[in-house]
Formats: structure tokens, C-alpha cells, sequence
């Protein structure tokens, strides 16, 4: 199984500056990933992406080949 990140991008509300922008990544079968940052730079919030508790404004998510996620969130 493989995870695909392509293009993922995400701002809170109508905020100017985006949360991360444009995120591509790759992770092969058998792989660890490790997310590592400041508080407050998108790593719970990449996370609940994957978990499909929360949508990106652009960009994908596959999953063994399917997509599973992305599209264009609710802005509030």
C-alpha cells in the first residue's frame, strides 16, 4: 500500500497565509513517516486530512491507488 499527498493546501477560514500550500508526498508500503514541526504548523491538521476528518481547499489524497480524500473544503 502507498500514500500519495499531491498538491494539498489549506488555510483556516479566510485567512490570507495558508497553513502549507501546494504539499506533495510519497510514502511506499513498509515506510515510516515522521512529521516534525513548530506548534501550530499543520501537523494535526495534515493528519486529520488523512483520517478524512477534514478536507483541503485543492489537492488529492490516494491511498493504494484510489483517491480518498481532497477536493475543495467548506470556508468559513
Amino acid at each position: 500500500m502507498a500514500l500519495d499527498v499531491s498538491n494539498l493546501s489549506f488555510r483556516y477560514g479566510k485567512r490570507s497565509e495558508w497553513l502549507f500550500h501546494k504539499l506533495n508526498f510519497h510514502v511506499d508500503n513498509g515506510s515510516v513517516m515522521w512529521l516534525k514541526g513548530p506548534s501550530g504548523c499543520g501537523k494535526s491538521t495534515l493528519l486529520e486530512m488523512l483520517a478524512l476528518l477534514r478536507n483541503p481547499l485543492s489537492g488529492s489524497i490516494t491511498f493504494n491507488g484510489a483517491v480518498i480524500g481532497g477536493g475543495k473544503a467548506q470556508v468559513s
